[in-house]
Parts: structure tokens; sequence; C-alpha cells
């Protein structure tokens, strides 16, 4: 079965906002790079002021899940868009650390709509094609870009514009979306719930199936946080400072940054599809092992094999996320899915909200003095710090492979099922 005009149009809109999601919540991580000077104050310090964005990006995913249950999907995805987009206008307009890191956490308290409520949203419109998969898998590929391209494009803005303007320019086309969606949703009529067989039953005990979600979102979902905000600053530290001393741009280390996480995307896709074809639990099983080696390459190596070593652990840890996601899209109800994506979240963004208190304590433990980013000296660059770090998540990833033995050996995507 095909999609309807309607419901391509929707999945484009949720797509562009999965992209929006991740470009809004990794803008600090590298303007901070900017704002450190400007302001004089330290990195660390700075840095630790998006603790509160984290902890509400988890944390506000159960509100919205049951919000999107009880009253309605699409109007929650008008609120995300229009509510992250303002709350990062008012980021650039701000002054001091407190007003700072008031509207940072504004932002995280938005952009915990989208996880729960968009995906389950995209789901619901995929399901009568019976490739879920492939529709998770093109999804996690805008929301990886949009990783990629806060690197990408925040560094230009600020080299640019300003800090502020990195905040401010995107944040504003962002609520311009959203009153789009708001006003096109409005003019379509209701859309049919999916068939009752459109969403298979639980094929595995509950209890098995919530364990391996707990077990893979939280980890998982630390090490995501930690290679994507971590990941500027250590290509600042191992490719462009360092023992060698070698002066790099801030833009530069965005287009490092950046082309690691688009390269690295398109792995979603191919998971996708795969999905729609095969078992869970293969995949599930591979992708966590391989992820094993590549963190302890990333905790000791630099120069070109970082980067190459960066690459391929990036395409393994976006390529789980499909995984996670397919494993709620394939068993839970669309009655009350939203809910259970929202606690899948919860678990995945509450246990990574850690990552940038790791980060900002842990990076100068044993850094090399020296380092240069555009051509200004970073003390304490961190190596050591990010070494531990890595080499913590190198261990913890085994807990994931195996919580993935727990699935089905065999198992398949429902048929497709048009709805009534």
């Amino acid at each position: 079965m095909t999609l309807s005009p309607t419901a391509k149009r929707d999945l484009l809109f949720l797509n562009v906002g999965h992209f929006a999601n991740h470009y809004l919540m990794l803008i600090f991580p590298t303007a901070v790079l900017a704002m450190a000077p400007a302001m004089g104050v330290a990195y660390g310090d700075l840095l630790a002021l998006t603790t509160g964005a984290f902890i509400a990006f988890g944390v506000g995913t159960i509100p919205a899940g049951w919000l999107a249950d009880r009253w309605s999907k699409e109007a929650m995805v008008g609120v995300y868009f229009i509510g992250a987009g303002l709350a990062a206008v008012l980021t650039g307009l701000t002054d001091g650390p407190v007003m700072l890191a008031v509207c940072l956490t504004l932002i995280g308290l938005f952009a915990a709509i989208y996880h729960p409520v968009g995906i389950a949203l995209l789901a619901d419109r995929a399901q009568p094609t019976g490739k879920v998969g492939l529709a998770l898998g093109v999804n996690g590929v805008w929301g990886n870009l949009g990783v990629a391209g806060a690197g990408l494009a925040t560094a230009w803005i600020a080299d640019s514009f300003g800090w502020r303007a990195a905040f401010m320019a995107p944040g504003a086309l962002v609520a311009l979306i959203g009153l789009v969606w708001v006003m096109k949703v409005r003019k379509q009529p209701k859309p049919e719930k999916p068939h009752a067989k459109a969403a298979a039953q639980f094929a595995i005990d509950k209890w098995r199936l919530v364990a391996v979600l707990a077990i893979a979102t939280a980890i998982g979902g630390l090490v995501f946080q930690i290679t994507t905000i971590g990941l500027p600053k250590l290509f600042a530290d191992r490719i462009g400072g360092g023992a060698q001393g070698v002066a790099i741009d801030l833009s530069d280390i965005g287009l490092l940054v950046g082309l690691v996480f688009s390269g690295a995307a398109v792995a979603q896709i191919v998971v996708g599809k795969l999905l729609d074809r095969m078992a869970i639990r293969p995949l599930f099983v591979a992708i966590t092992l391989l992820q094993i080696p590549l963190l302890a390459m990333a905790a000791t190596q630099e120069g070109m094999v970082l980067l190459i070593s960066a690459l391929v652990l990036m395409a393994l840890v976006f390529g789980e996320i499909p995984l996670h996601d397919a494993l709620v899209a394939r068993y839970a109800k669309p009655a009350w899915r939203s809910r259970v994506f929202a606690v899948k979240y919860f678990g995945s963004f509450g246990v990574s909200s850690a990552a940038v208190p790791a980060i900002a304590l842990m990076h100068g433990a044993g850094g090399i003095d020296g380092a240069s980013v555009g051509g200004a000296s970073v003390e304490g660059a961190g190596v050591g710090g990010f070494t531990t770090l890595f080499l913590v998540l190198a261990v913890s990833v085994p807990l994931i492979t195996l919580s993935g033995l727990l699935l089905p050996g065999r198992d398949r995507a429902p048929e497709p099922v048009p709805a009534e």
C-alpha cells in the first residue's frame, strides 16, 4: 500500500522536526567554544549550564507522551515546533549565566515533545505500508543530519555573525515551520485509526521487552550523548591540538564533526531496510558488539586514525537508534504508543543527561596544556579525561549486547494492513 499525499507531507514535516530537534539541542556544545572566550568563562563551567536542558529533555517526555495519547499527537507536534523555536530565539537574546541556563532548559523542555510524539505519529502514518523500519531509518537520518548540521552551521554562523545569531536564526525558522504545520493539520480531516491488526501483539514476554529497552536505551543514550556532545572538543584536542600544537579554526572543527555525523547517518537507512526483512536480535547483537573496540580506539587514538574510527563508531551508534524504536513500533498498540515511547526516551534521555556533567568534570583530567583552537591556547585539553570516559563506555556497552540475547531469534515485521 502506498501513502496518501497527506501522509507523505506529514512524514516530511516529522522528518524536518527530527532534524530541528537535534540541531537545536546541539547548538550550545559548539557555540560554547566561541562563547567561553567572549564571556571570559572556562569551557567546563559554561558547558555545565546546559545540564538543565538535557534533564528537561528526558523528564519532559513523560507528560508529552501522556498528553499526545489523551489529546492530540498532531497538536503536540505544533507545540514542539513553535515552543522550541521561540526558546532558541530567547537564548540568543539573553545575558548572564542564570537566564542563559533558563532559556537552554526551555529548549530542552519543548524539544522533549518530539521523540515520544513525533516518532509515534510517524509509526502511525507508515504502518499501513508495512515499511515502518525504513520510515524510522529515514527519520533517523534526518535527526542525525541535524546533529551534523548543528556543529557545522553553528560554527560558521558564530564565526561570521556571533554566537547570538547561531541561536536566533534557526530558532525563528523552526517556529515558522511550526506555524505552517499547525495551519496544515487544522485543514486536513482527522486520520483514520489504524486497523487493529496493524500493530503486532507482544511476541515475547512484556517484561523481557521492558528489560531490553531499559538497558539499551539507558546505556545507548549515554553513549549517544557523550559522543555527540564531546566530539567537537575531542577533535579540537586530538586532531587540531594536543602534543602537535597545530592551530585549528572553529569552522574546521565544525566541518570535521559535520562530515563524521553526515557520513554515519547513512547507516540508519541500511538498518531500517533490514528491520523490514529480518529479526531484530541479530542486528541488535552485531551493532552493539562492534561498538566496543571502536570506543576503545576513540579513547586512545588521534589524528586520522581517530577520524576514521569516529566515523565508523558513529555509524554504529546512529544505526542502533532505529532498533530501539522498532521494538516499540512493532510490539506496542497505536493507542498507547506515545506513552511507551515516552517511557523509553525518559530512560534514555534521563540517564544520558549525565553526559554533560561527565564531560565538564572529566575534560581536564590528565589534559595536555597548549592545545590550540583558532590559534588560542586551551589549558587542560582533556585528553586523559576523554580517554577514561570512552573506556568506561566501552566496558558498559557489552550489557546492551547481552540484553539483546533476550529477544526472540526469529521474528519478522507485521504484514502491511490497510486502515479501515
